[in-house]
């Protein structure tokens, strides 16, 4: 039935199967499923012109079937949730770990991490000024007059932002 290389012949049969079962002339239980349900809402969205990206979406929490039929994988997801309490304990030693050296860090380095636009000039007191500056093309060089100015560097330790 699902055979068709093209999707509109795929949803076309699906839709003709729903149909039949939804009218009574077909034994099959599936129109009544949830799942089912959600599948025929996608494919009527989707062979009308509307099938919205977001509505694909919905396709896969099919997958969460797998885990209402598979033992095996049932024990694995039951086994994640239950781990997630002692990894959010972790998570919270971590961030307070980090948090502390942040905190330390920004006692020790705060406002060290700034430099002079003139590689010459190493304090903020000698940053006053003009300079010239050597400007290097494929074919020459030469000397443009520059201000001196002061700037941070984009990561520093001034806060912990």
């Amino acid at each position: 039935l699902y055979e068709a290389k093209d999707p509109d012949g795929i949803r076309k049969a699906y839709l003709t199967h729903m149909a039949s079962e939804r009218s009574g002339l077909s034994d099959g239980p599936s129109s009544m499923g949830v799942w089912n349900r959600m599948d025929m809402f996608v494919v009527i969205t989707a062979f009308a012109g509307i099938g919205i990206k977001e509505l694909k979406l919905c396709r896969s929490l099919r997958t969460i079937r797998l885990v209402v039929h598979s033992e095996g994988i049932r024990v694995v997801i039951t086994s994640l949730f239950r781990a997630l309490s002692g990894l959010a304990n972790v998570t919270v030693v971590c961030l307070f770990l980090w948090l502390s050296f942040g905190i330390i860090a920004v006692q020790l380095y705060k406002g060290t991490f700034y430099y002079c636009n003139d590689a010459d000039v190493n304090s903020r007191a000698e940053c006053v000024g003009v300079y010239e500056a050597e400007v290097q093309t494929a074919w020459s060089s030469s000397y443009v007059t520059s201000n001196r100015t002061w700037h941070k560097l984009r990561y520093n330790f001034d806060n912990l932002g």
